[in-house]
């Protein structure tokens, strides 16, 4: 089951998201947040399916310095900190140790960050560095690509039932 699901996350693809921007992130005051990363993929999807929140999965390592430099500036943004943790089930993945997932997920170059449905979906895809606003754009683009894929669903169940 397990692997089938990381096969899906890399066959389940429906969009590679680039380009990322956002509005009115700047005149928030740091409070000390901190997203709330798990190390456990498997847990995560469980997670996941349960609440229905994608996942958000950064793959970086220690000695990348523009990993580094993502971790200590845009992801340490108040708003967006707040924003991964509620509306996404964030899994951080190292580079090196997570070597066979990895793979799986066909992660060349670091940081990466990939945004799956609960569903193994590929929602998006962003490498390298990003600032604060490409970075929430992008994650608020997976999120609506997410909201029309489970209303076509839900559809489709309907649809099914009568």
């Amino acid at each position: 089951m397990r692997a089938a699901f990381l096969k899906l996350c890399v066959l389940g693809g429906l969009l590679v998201v680039g380009t990322w921007a956002i509005r009115g992130l700047a005149d928030e005051k740091p409070n000390g947040d901190q997203i709330k990363w798990q190390a456990d993929i498997f847990a995560s999807h469980d997670v996941s399916v349960e609440t229905g929140k994608p996942m958000l999965i950064l793959v970086s390592s220690q000695t990348c310095p523009p990993c580094r430099k993502l971790k200590e500036t845009t992801l340490t943004d108040p708003r967006l900190v707040r924003y991964v943790n509620t509306a996404f089930v964030p899994v951080q993945l190292d580079f090196e140790k997570d070597a066979k997932i990895i793979e799986i997920l066909e992660v060349e170059q670091i940081p990466s960050t990939i945004v799956l449905s609960p569903n193994a979906d590929l929602l998006g895809r962003l490498v390298g560095y990003a600032s604060v606003e490409d970075y929430h754009e992008a994650l608020e683009k997976t999120r609506r690509i997410h909201s029309k894929i489970e209303s076509m669903r839900q559809a489709s169940a309907k649809k099914e039932r009568q």
